[in-house]
């Protein structure tokens, strides 16, 4: 009832992972990494940065297949993890079996499809079939398809994950092909 607003800063042991700043009342805030633990055990630690006191309100650690996510040093914070859908808001567990969050990308420069077909995920990143089974194209075919972000970090090492799946039946001349 103080209206004050909490920011705080996480660390995993000695290394800082995230500020975390709530920007309201009503809304949260999300913090994910993918850490590959050195020793048997994990230490996370909530720094006191400005007059509020640190809170968490959940902590979830969750296994993944090793070598899933490989990185030359260090964690991986999660920047975003976006599909092409607009509904539902978000997809977790049970439709993601690593419980990741997945957040619909919506720009209304694209066009949405979809396919009622499954699509073969089978590799070690086991994207969910939501996601596999959606996609977007430009409402324009001669405009790329843009998706922009911005790092608070611009000398960070970025990793890009991106999954294809063809979920479009093409005729016998046709091709799919794009430029990353």
């Amino acid at each position: 009832g103080l209206n004050h607003l909490p920011s705080f800063d996480l660390y995993i042991g000695p290394n800082k992972w995230a500020s975390v700043s709530i920007p309201g009342v009503r809304n949260g805030s999300v913090s994910e990494m993918i850490h590959v633990l050195r020793q048997d055990h994990l230490q996370i630690c909530l720094v006191k940065t400005g007059e509020t006191t640190p809170f968490i309100s959940s902590l979830e650690l969750r296994p993944l297949n090793n070598n899933t996510y490989v990185t030359k040093s260090g964690s991986l914070i999660v920047v975003a993890r976006l599909y092409f859908s607009p509904t539902p808001p978000f997809l977790r567990y049970d439709e993601d079996v690593h419980d990741r969050i997945w957040i619909p990308f919506l720009d209304n420069k694209n066009s949405l499809l979809s396919t009622e077909l499954s699509v073969d995920t089978s590799n070690f990143y086991n994207v969910p079939q939501t996601v596999a089974k959606t996609a977007a194209v430009p409402l324009n075919a001669t405009q790329p398809l843009k998706i922009n972000w911005s790092l608070d970090d611009i000398t960070s090492q970025s990793y890009i994950y991106m999954h294809f799946a063809e979920i479009e039946n093409l005729e016998a001349n046709e091709t799919r092909e794009f430029n990353i």
